[in-house]
Formats: C-alpha cells, structure tokens, sequence
C-alpha cells in the first residue's frame, strides 16, 4: 500500500482514498495534464460517490463543463441536468448551449464512405429485466446513395425480429411511411414538395371520418380560396359536393344538380344543357319520349307557314339519306350500323336555295367551341392562347319532321 502527493508519480499498487481501497495498475504522471494507462484487464478509472454531491465534475476556467450528478444524470454545458418535465427517477443527457448561435449538439460520425452504410443510429430498447432486448425502435440515419446526400429511417422492431423501417425522410425531402421508394404505385403513404400519394392493396385508401355534426367534411381551395367542398346530407345516405355560396348537389361553373329525393334536376329553369357539342352523350336509353314544351302560354309571333318554308320543306323530304357515321366504322368496320337523316349542309343549302338563312330555324343547329390540351372550352374568351377552334353541325329532328309534314 502506498499513497503519495509526487508531482510525478509511476505507480503500481493499492490505493485507499478515504477508506476505499482502489487497485491502480497504471501509470500516472501529475502535471498541467494527467494521463491514466491500463496495463492490465480491469477497469482504468473507477470513481465511486457515497455521498450526495456531484460524481464528477470538470470545469473550463472555473466554469462546469461536464457534470455527473449523484443518480447518474449527465451534463454537458450544464451544471444541472435535471429537467422538470421528466419522470422522477428517469436518466437525463442534457447538451445545453449558451444561444441562438450556441446550442447543444449530439454528434454520431462514421468514416465509412461504403454507399447506403449507416452513418448513425439512436436506439431505445426495453429489456423487460433480462439482459437483452424484447422490444425496440430506433432512428438511424444513412447515406442515401453513393453521393453526399443522405436519409433518416425510423424503425421498430418485433421481439426477436431485425429492425423494420416504418417511416423515412430520403434525401429529397420526400417522407415516405409503410413505404422505402417514391413511387405512386408502391403501397404506403407519401408527401413531398405539397403531394401527397396514398396506396393501397386491396383496400381502402383513405377514410374521412367526422364523428359529429353535419358540416363540411372535405373542403377544396384554390389559391386559398374555398371553391368547393364535401359535406355529409343530413337524414340521407350519400354526399353533396357544392359549392359553400349555393349549397347544389354538383356543381360545375354556374351550372348545378341537386337530388330532389326520386329524380335529380337542374338547380334553375331553362338554363342549364346536358353536354355540349364537344362532349357528347354516346347513347341515351330511356322508357319515355323526351317531353318538348309547347304550351301556348310559352310561346308568340305564330305564324303559318310561308310558301318559301313550304319549298324547302319539301325539299328536305327528297334529302333524306342513308349513312354510317366515321367513328363507328372505325371502331366496328363493316359492323357499323346503318343510319338515316338528313345532313346538315344539305338542311342549310335547302334554306338558302330559297333565300332564307337557316341560322334562324331552331332544328338548324352550329356549334363552335374550342379545344387546348384535352380540354373543352366553350367560348372564344375563356379558351386558353393557342386553343383550336372547333365546329358541329346538328339537327333536332323533332322539329324537322314536323317541319317536312307541314309540306305533305
């Protein structure tokens, strides 16, 4: 047993400081710097406090620098580690700086340049009081290709399981959850630079759910103006999509729908048309004729027929024809049905034949509307720069008929 207060001392023996008997196989050197080597197997510096005081404390200038306090809470940059908010009796690491510009860092490096290697990784294991893990998740952050950028992986882990990862933050920017490649057909979920991509395997994408009340569910904005949105229709199954000014069923411009309980039905009188030329209805099946209006309260200036009207009446029986239209022998070849009418130069030649404008006879029908990277508009003034023009011919072949009659 030896002690001593040397300024330089080597030193193989037994230490006791106040009672505690250390073995020291070392050797120390006592100066501005003090080095400890470990020649041998055991521990190379054992500090044990019975007291209430600090376990170690190291100090810069006079300053505390790095703290262990007594229960093993860790400092750094801080004389007291202890936080308010934390579980009494939890273990504490604080890393306090003095600033904005001076802030705490945990630092975890690795010189490996191996792509895709991890570069640092936070564990948080519960033991369940055995010696290994049952339990655990951790953060770990990776090089995210051979370059310099790199990603964040969130794990979990099942007992006796490798770690999963659940969520990612890849070098993009992009956060991926139940998913590790952007890609909008990969299940799982994803946002990145304001989109978002849901994907599901035979399941349900997305559920809205509001628990209570009838109000907005799904509200649509477009430079943060609320254009449309979704709400719940109280003591009926189903959804309205409107319009928050108007409360219509489906709206579309100024245009809307509503369902009135057994038939649906435009939200105005008279105002609203069902497709327009350049957005055509294929097939219309229905038991019932379609119903025109023609109430004598509706209607003025009636008038008979003039001989003129009469001539061309009579010439539009003689231009009946038979024909198949382009589209359906193009889809179907020979099998594409035969069909009769008139065809509306024809119709419009009649009427001029005879000095009359046919523009002004409602089963004479021109369509213009404009076309711009497969989309329809249906003014001049609304269609996008570089929009095509576009024109259709038509009859309303109720009025037509009539029309041929009145000559018979």
């Amino acid at each position: 047993m030896a002690t001593t207060k040397a300024t330089n001392l080597g030193h193989r023996s037994d230490v006791t400081l106040k009672g505690t008997t250390t073995t020291i196989e070392t050797d120390v050197v006592v100066s501005d710097t003090t080095t400890i080597n470990n020649a041998g197997d055991d521990v190379g510096l054992k500090i044990n406090s019975t007291s209430t005081g600090h376990i170690m404390q190291l100090q810069d200038g006079g300053t505390d620098v790095m703290v262990v306090k007594d229960g093993g809470n860790v400092g750094i940059g801080c004389s007291d580690p202890n936080v308010a908010s934390f579980q009494s009796g939890s273990k504490v690491l604080s890393i306090e700086g003095d600033g904005a510009d001076d802030f705490g860092v945990l630092e975890l490096r690795s010189n490996d340049v191996t792509s895709a290697n991890r570069i640092g990784e936070i564990r948080f294991v519960n033991k369940d009081g055995g010696s290994s893990a049952v339990a655990q998740a951790g953060i770990r952050v990776f090089r995210d290709g051979a370059d310099d950028a790199t990603a964040m992986g969130f794990y979990t882990e099942k007992t006796g399981g490798n770690f999963t990862e659940k969520m990612q933050i890849n070098s993009s920017g992009a956060v991926l959850i139940d998913k590790t490649s952007s890609d909008a057909n990969t299940v799982g979920f994803e946002t990145s630079s304001g989109t978002s991509i849901l994907t599901a395997d035979d399941a349900k994408p997305l559920i809205v759910n509001r628990k209570t009340g009838d109000d907005v569910t799904l509200e649509f904005r477009k430079n943060n103006t609320i254009f449309g949105h979704i709400q719940p229709r109280p003591g009926v199954i189903g959804l309205e999509i409107h319009s928050p000014s108007n409360g219509k069923l489906v709206r579309a411009g100024t245009a809307s729908v509503q369902w009135h309980g057994s038939y649906f039905a435009p939200a105005g009188d008279n105002a609203q048309t069902l497709g327009i030329a350049g957005n055509r209805w294929n097939v219309v099946y229905a038991v019932d004729d379609v119903i025109n209006t023609s109430d004598f309260n509706e209607k003025q200036d009636i008038e008979e027929i003039s001989e003129a009207e009469k001539r061309v009446a009579v010439a539009c029986k003689s231009l009946i024809r038979k024909f198949r239209f382009k589209d359906a022998v193009k889809k179907k070849g020979d099998e594409a049905r035969i069909h009769f009418g008139i065809i509306a130069q024809d119709l419009k030649s009649a009427f001029e034949a005879e000095g009359l404008v046919a523009e002004r006879y409602a089963m004479f029908c021109k369509d213009v509307w404009y076309e711009h990277e497969g989309e329809t508009y249906t003014t001049e003034e609304e269609a996008p720069e570089g929009a095509t023009k576009k024109e259709l011919l038509g009859v309303r072949y109720s009025e037509l008929f009539a029309f041929i009659i009145s000559a018979i």
